[in-house]
C-alpha cells in the first residue's frame, strides 16, 4: 500500500508500505516533525518520533527525528546572516521611533565608538571574531523603572545558542507585583570583566539618575570592577541562592567521601 497525501503549507508526501520496513523520505520527516513542534514547541525528539508512531503507524529513526527538529526549528526563521542583517535596520528604527531609547552597536571595527548603523559585513565580521558590542534599553522601560520601581536592579547572564555563540548580559527590576521588570539587555562576545564594565556604563548613561541603586548579582556573572566606581553611593549584594547551592554540594560531597571511607580516623577529617 502506498499513502500520498497533501499536508499544511501544500506540502505533497508518499509513503510506501508495501515493504516490512515503510520507507519514510526525510522530507516528510522534517514536515511531519514542524507540524508537531507547531502544536507543541518544547517537544522532544523522542515525544514527537512516538506521536508519529501513534497516528501513522511507521517508526522514525531517532538520527532522523533529531535531525528534523533541529531542521523545523532553524526553517521557520530566517537565516542567521539574514537576521543579523536586520540588526542595524532595528536599531536605526528604535532611534527614530522610540524617542529617549539608548540603543548601542560596536564591532571589532572599532570598540571605541558608538555606532547606530553598521554594514551586515561589519557586522558578521564582528561576531564571526568575538569582537561585538550590543545594547538596548527602551525609553518605556527606562520611564517605568524611574517612576514605578524601587532603586533595585538584578544583573545576569546567560549563553545565546546560535551559530554565532554569544552571552546575554541583562539588569532587570521588580515591578508592584513582584514581577520581573526588564530594564537594559547587551549582547557580548565573552562574560568577562570589561564587557560587563562596558555594559554599566551604557546603563548608567541609559539611567542618568543621581539616586543610588542598589545591585544584586550572582557571583558567578564574572565581573570584579566594584560597582561604586561606576554608581556612585550604590551598593551591592550577591544572590544567596548560588552560595547555597555551593555550600550543599560541599556538603553532599563530604558526606560520600564520609560513606566511602574504610577507616575511622579519615571520616572524621571529612567530618
Amino acid at each position: 500500500m502506498i499513502l500520498k497525501g497533501w499536508g499544511h503549507g501544500c506540502c505533497y508526501f508518499t509513503v510506501d508500505f508495501s515493504s516490512r520496513h515503510p520507507k519514510v523520505s526525510s522530507k516528510l520527516v522534517k514536515f511531519l516533525v514542524k507540524e508537531k513542534l507547531r502544536d507543541s514547541p518544547n517537544a522532544k525528539p523522542r515525544e514527537i518520533i512516538n506521536e508519529i508512531l501513534q497516528d501513522y503507524g511507521f517508526k522514525v529513526r531517532y538520527a532522523h527525528g533529531w535531525r528534523g527538529v533541529e531542521f523545523a526549528k532553524e526553517k521557520p526563521q530566517v537565516s542567521y546572516d539574514d537576521g543579523y542583517n536586520q540588526v542595524p535596520s532595528l536599531f536605526k528604527q528604535i532611534s527614530e521611533n522610540n524617542p529617549g531609547s539608548m540603543a548601542t552597536l560596536i564591532t571589532g571595527e572599532d570598540l571605541s565608538s558608538h555606532l547606530l548603523f553598521v554594514s551586515l559585513q561589519d557586522l558578521l565580521h564582528g561576531f564571526k571574531n568575538g569582537c561585538h558590542l550590543l545594547f538596548v534599553s527602551l525609553q518605556a522601560s527606562l520611564h517605568g523603572f524611574k517612576n514605578g520601581c524601587r532603586p533595585l536592579l538584578f544583573l545576569n547572564t546567560m549563553t545565546i545558542k546560535s551559530k554565532y555563540q554569544s552571552e546575554l548580559l541583562t539588569a532587570t527590576a521588580l515591578d508592584g507585583n513582584e514581577g520581573i521588570f526588564p530594564v537594559a539587555f547587551a549582547v557580548v562576545d565573552v562574560v568577562n570583566d570589561d564587557n560587563w564594565h562596558w555594559f554599566l556604563l551604557q546603563l548608567k548613561s541609559a539611567l542618568s539618575i543621581f539616586q543610588p541603586v542598589t545591585f544584586v548579582a550572582d557571583r558567578r556573572v564574572g565581573f570584579k570592577t566594584p560597582l561604586s566606581m561606576i554608581f556612585k553611593n550604590s551598593h551591592h549584594g550577591d544572590l544567596n541562592g548560588s552560595y547555597s547551592e555551593e555550600v550543599l554540594q560541599m556538603i553532599i560531597t563530604h558526606f560520600y567521601d564520609t560513606a566511602r571511607t574504610t577507616a575511622l580516623d579519615n571520616s572524621y577529617c571529612y567530618i
